[in-house]
């Protein structure tokens, strides 16, 4: 069930961000900890993304995704309106599956968590075939935002 694997998604975000104890944690703190995620693609590196739920939000394309697999993930647990395009990012089939984009984005905020708890340290890669398998992650990373970014996003949403 695609409702399923939506939340449980946002819930290893949650797991991933919380703060621990009695503290809680939202889209919105994780939104902010993605905005964390060094985007190096010049084509998107500077494109900023504002909304308002509650209150105005600013993030970049990944925080964008991120709240597109949330707001998914209301609509199936809250009982709205499911229709077959709920399952596209931005509810429109030209954009990749959630199911798909949402361990992308994953990746980002486990690489931003080990930075932030400083449980990976910060080194170049030694030999050609380090340093050509973080250069291809990173460009194929880049390549998928590149071209989300490039399409015309119709948010309901946005300001």
């Amino acid at each position: 069930d695609y409702g399923t694997k939506i939340g449980l998604w946002i819930s290893v975000f949650e797991i991933l961000f919380h703060p621990g104890g009695k503290d809680r944690i939202g889209y919105k703190e994780i939104i902010h900890e993605l905005n964390k995620y060094e985007i190096k693609n010049p084509q998107i590196k500077s494109r900023i993304y504002s909304f308002k739920n509650g209150k105005n939000i600013q993030t970049n394309i990944v925080g964008l995704i991120y709240y597109e697999i949330y707001k998914a993930r209301n609509d199936f647990f809250h009982g709205n309106i499911i229709d077959k395009n709920s399952l596209f990012v931005f509810k429109q089939k030209r954009f990749p599956l959630i199911t798909y984009i949402a361990p992308v984005i994953y990746l980002m905020a486990l690489e931003i968590f080990l930075k932030n708890n400083k449980l990976v340290p910060e080194f170049e890669p030694t030999n050609d075939d380090e340093r050509g398998v973080k250069y291809m992650m990173q460009n194929r990373i880049d390549e998928i935002f590149v071209k989300i970014a490039k399409k015309k996003i119709i948010l309901e949403y946005a300001s």
